[in-house]
């Protein structure tokens, strides 16, 4: 199994190293060339030091050395070399601690030094610089104006001289050496510390997870109240505490809502079991009354079909969110639709002395599902003549405006209040606790809620003043 803190550590211990490991080899490679460099620079002023010495006076050339003043080419311990010839190959001068040997001659370049390494004649290693320049000429016979070091295009006479000097190496090299051990030594202890030190590090920075875990691992189905606390947690995670706590409220709520719905159905199927055991018993007390036993018989089959609506519900409600029923959309003729509903309750509105007021189009097309559409608005006015009182008003308008089609729907209401509406669309629940008087379970709401939301419709409920309730149904139309 993939685990972030050995990602994060591989991957932070892999750059850390890398950036290491450049910038080490980075600084020995400068400390390196400035080294080389600086040796070489000594080189350098000794080469143009010879330079300065050589004088050429008509068709001779002389090297003015004084021993004296450069030592290091006359003593027989660790000395220096140097060596001139002229331009046939013939040699001008060398130095005496040559003795009988020879420094190996290379082909030089006018004016522009050249350094490279080689074995010295006492076989110790060595570096050297060479060059090829034009003696100044004795001033009574420079006719030309030319000067030592000038370039072959400004010369129009002389006799070019080659300089080589050889020095040893060896301190030089012992200085790389310590400069690499050292750049080693120093990677080595640095890479040993960070990598110590970056799992310690990353296992602490990441502690506040594995307090996170252990809180969650805390948490079951009877501690969902509980919530984490977000004082002194880290920036990066204060959303991931924040979507667990809304995370733990929604579960919570969910929790609640079932527990509540459980207990409903209970209470819900209480009764008519209640009824349909009493009829039984009264029945089976005089089981030669045939006319009781008639009504006794149609009492449960009313009974039955009741318990039976509630399942169906229930069982509707519960396709509906797991998504199991393919929804089929049709136009529909949405004004008409309604007309026919309201004409089906024509009696329920004369027992109660309801006064309707209706306002529809002539015709006023949809598109949805006929069906589920058909259930949305059969409940939203049966609930509105069974919650309206006697001698009340009920009020159903369409309206189809700016790609929106709304159903408005109020009726008299004196028993709701503000508190009530968030619970309206819960499964049997009742404004009603006794639950008792009539035969609705309180799933007419819960129906329009789970319909509504499939078919992308909006439903809202208001009490917009003192015994009035307030129904809308918002159709969104497709730009044409």
């Amino acid at each position: 199994m993939s685990s972030i803190r050995r990602r994060l550590t591989r991957n932070l211990l892999l750059g850390v190293l890398s950036l290491l490991l450049t910038g080490n080899l980075l600084m020995f490679l400068i400390v390196r060339f400035w080294l080389i460099e600086q040796f070489d620079l000594n080189l350098n002023t000794k080469v143009h030091a010879f330079a300065q010495m050589l004088e050429q006076e008509r068709e001779r050339v002389e090297l003015d050395f004084k021993g004296e003043l450069m030592p290091e080419y006359e003593r027989s311990e660790q000395p220096e070399y140097f060596q001139l010839w002229l331009e046939d190959g013939q040699t001008l001068e060398r130095s005496p601690s040559l003795q009988q040997s020879e420094l190996p001659r290379r082909n030089f370049r006018l004016g522009i030094e050249e350094y490279w390494n080689l074995k010295l004649p006492d076989g110790r290693p060595g570096r050297a610089v060479g060059m090829r320049i034009y003696p100044e000429i004795d001033g009574k016979d420079r006719k030309d104006g030319s000067h030592q070091g000038a370039e072959p295009s400004v010369r129009t006479n002389g006799i070019a001289v080659d300089i080589m000097l050889a020095r040893d190496r060896s301190e030089l090299d012992r200085n790389l050496w310590a400069l690499l051990l050292g750049s080693l030594l120093l990677g080595g202890a640095m890479a040993a510390v960070i990598g110590s030190l970056v799992p310690w590090l990353i296992l602490s920075g990441l502690q506040p997870l594995n307090t996170l875990a252990e809180e969650m691992r805390t948490i079951d189905s009877k501690s969902l109240d509980r919530r984490f606390q977000e004082t002194g947690v880290p920036n990066e995670l204060l959303p991931i505490y924040r979507r667990m706590n809304d995370l733990l409220q929604r579960l919570h709520q969910a929790f609640q809502r079932e527990k509540r719905l459980t207990a409903d159905m209970a209470h819900e199927l209480k009764t008519p079991i209640a009824e349909l055991r009493a009829m039984a018993d009264v029945a089976l007390k005089w089981p030669d009354n045939r006319q009781f036993a008639l009504e006794s018989l149609k009492e449960s089959q009313a009974v039955s079909l009741r318990m039976e609506s509630i399942v169906e519900t229930m069982l509707t409600l519960a396709r509906m969110e797991g998504d199991r029923q393919r929804i089929e959309y049709a136009v529909l003729d949405l004004a008409e639709m309604i007309r026919l509903i309201w004409s089906a309750q024509q009696e329920c509105l004369a027992s109660k002395k309801i006064q309707l007021s209706l306002k529809l189009p002539e015709r006023c097309e949809v598109r949805s599902n006929q069906h589920m559409l058909g259930c949305i608005i059969n409940n939203l006015i049966d609930n509105a003549i069974e919650h309206c009182p006697a001698k009340g008003a009920i009020s159903c308008e369409l309206r189809s405006e700016h790609n929106a089609v709304t159903v408005l729907l109020e009726n008299t209401n004196d028993a709701l209040v503000e508190d009530d509406l968030p619970h309206l669309c819960e499964p049997l629940w009742r404004k009603d606790a006794s639950r008792s008087g009539d035969n609705h379970a309180g799933l007419g709401l819960s129906i329009v809620d789970s319909f509504a939301q499939h078919l992308n419709l909006e439903v809202y409920f208001k009490l917009p003043k003192r015994n009035l309730f307030h129904v809308s149904l918002c159709f969104l139309m497709e730009d044409s």
